[in-house]
């Protein structure tokens, strides 16, 4: 079962590289005096740990295709170029590789083939979750350099893997106000990174209902019960992803880029309004409604899918409420962390 998720993993990891797309004007890196970063025996050399975060904050910010030009730039064997040769090869994920797999896409190719990178006179091996340090002297008497696991000097490295939040086969049920409000129904998951801050994945049922004008008068007795009214009316699944550097902040927009894709049915869904003369009556109604497909999203930017685009409906009041039931997934592939599946 680990093998088969572990290759869904890297499928997805690769498909990030294909697809992923953000308009970007410099790589951000260009500026940084090529001295204090350079290649040292296979694995890439960082000045000093100002220079390996300046970089990682850079290497954030720019999309898929200039991370790539920048690591090939140096020249040294990247570690998302190993998991890369079985992903091509369509053999099976050695064993030491996997827990690669979730690594951020900066490890992927800081870290040569290796696993190795060195910050200052530091040479780390990532393994699993662990990393080992010695300095370059130390390091260069080794006769085999996974001797390094040997060394007192050791960090973490932490991963959470995902896991569904909800696996109830059933559909779901969900709701939605008309006032913007979040809805009831959707979906979470948290994941710590490696550097030890926090993501939040979300779906959120959201709808509105805004005053278009007058129409008329309830035809039944307009002499005592009031007009009615022209509303817009919409459904969409909000697609947030949240960041935060430790529990002990708030959430607020993570600045990553990300894709995401959605194949979710609706058995039954309906809009409960007001008719003409005041009652309640449902407005809309739509059985086994499908919706599927796909998007890249910029940073700092939440998405939505239209379920129901504008509908319009006429009633002495406003629309008041979206309802029905659900079933499907919601896919996020983020940088790094190939894909999270949330199950309705």
């Amino acid at each position: 079962m680990l093998k088969k998720i572990v290759r869904k993993v890297f499928v997805f990891g690769a498909l990030y590289f294909a697809w992923a797309c953000v308009d970007q004007n410099s790589d951000g890196l260009s500026n940084q005096p090529a001295a204090k970063i350079s290649v040292l025996n296979g694995r890439v050399k960082f000045a000093d740990q100002a220079t390996f975060f300046e970089t990682v904050k850079s290497f954030d910010g720019m999309d898929s295709e200039h991370q790539l030009k920048w690591a090939s730039s140096l020249g040294h064997n990247t570690l998302q170029s190993a998991i890369d040769r079985y992903n091509i090869g369509g053999e099976d994920i050695p064993k030491e590789y996997q827990t690669y797999s979730y690594y951020g896409i900066a490890q992927k190719l800081f870290l040569n083939d290796k696993g190795f990178v060195q910050i200052g006179d530091d040479v780390i091996l990532y393994k699993e979750q662990k990393k080992y340090y010695m300095t370059e002297a130390e390091y260069g008497a080794l006769g085999d350099p996974l001797d390094i696991m040997k060394s007192e000097k050791q960090g973490d490295y932490k991963i959470t893997v995902m896991a569904n939040q909800n696996d109830d086969p059933n559909a779901r049920s969900w709701n939605a106000p008309t006032d913007g409000n979040y809805g009831d129904g959707g979906d979470m998951h948290e994941f710590q990174l490696g550097d030890g801050s926090w993501r939040k994945f979300t779906t959120v049922f959201i709808a509105h209902s805004d005053f278009v004008g007058w129409v008329g008068l309830c035809t039944a007795d307009p002499a005592n019960l009031p007009p009615y009214y022209l509303f817009n009316n919409d459904l969409q699944l909000m697609l947030k992803l949240e960041g935060r550097v430790s529990k002990k902040k708030s959430w607020s927009h993570a600045a990553e880029n990300r894709d995401v894709a959605w194949n979710i049915n609706f058995p039954g869904l309906g809009l409960n309004g007001y008719d003409d003369c005041g009652g309640n009556q449902l407005e809309y109604v739509n059985i086994n409604l499908a919706k599927s497909g796909s998007a890249s999203t910029g940073a700092l930017a939440d998405y939505y899918v239209s379920i129901v685009p504008t509908f319009q409906s006429t009633g002495t009041g406003s629309p008041y409420l979206w309802s029905g039931t659900v079933t499907g997934t919601v896919d996020h592939t983020y940088p790094g962390f190939s894909m999270y599946e949330l199950t309705f």
